[in-house]
């Protein structure tokens, strides 16, 4: 005769959410969570690049934009087409390697973390540009 306690059933259910990758247990939700983020990164990174460039192009064309503030905003721009081009993409290699498991992501984690703090410092010291010259 079966046992259909409702601990047996909560136990049962944990373990068919559980899913383990690099020596890390990961919930069902998790998974899902890091498919939906691949899969917007990958959708508006092209987005983020190409539309900053037109940015920096139209203020480097026009010279009729070519004030302080626009030019800081075109800094800002450089920077947030470098996260398009850098941070964004590794991010998603990163996230790839981890769902796929059995692969190191060592390289493409410190990658990331390489970019996204070297991206995220250049963009504040730009921010701080900007209202230290308002001021």
């Amino acid at each position: 005769m079966t046992n259909l306690s409702a601990s047996n059933l909560t136990n049962t259910s944990q373990a068919i959410t559980d899913i383990t990758m690099d020596d890390e247990t990961l919930n069902a939700s998790v998974k899902i969570s890091y498919i939906i983020a691949i899969i917007f990164n990958s959708i508006i990174c092209p987005f983020v690049v190409v539309l900053n460039v037109l940015v920096i192009m139209a203020v480097k064309r026009k010279t009729s934009l070519q004030s302080y503030a626009n030019i800081l905003l075109a800094c800002l721009a450089v920077t947030d087409a470098l996260t398009g081009l850098l941070v964004q993409p590794t991010f998603i290699i990163w996230t790839v390697f981890r769902l796929l498991g059995g692969i190191s992501t060592d390289i493409a984690r410190h990658l990331h973390y390489l970019f996204f703090t070297l991206v995220t410092f250049s963009s504040a010291l730009h921010v701080i540009v900007v209202f230290v010259r308002v001021l």
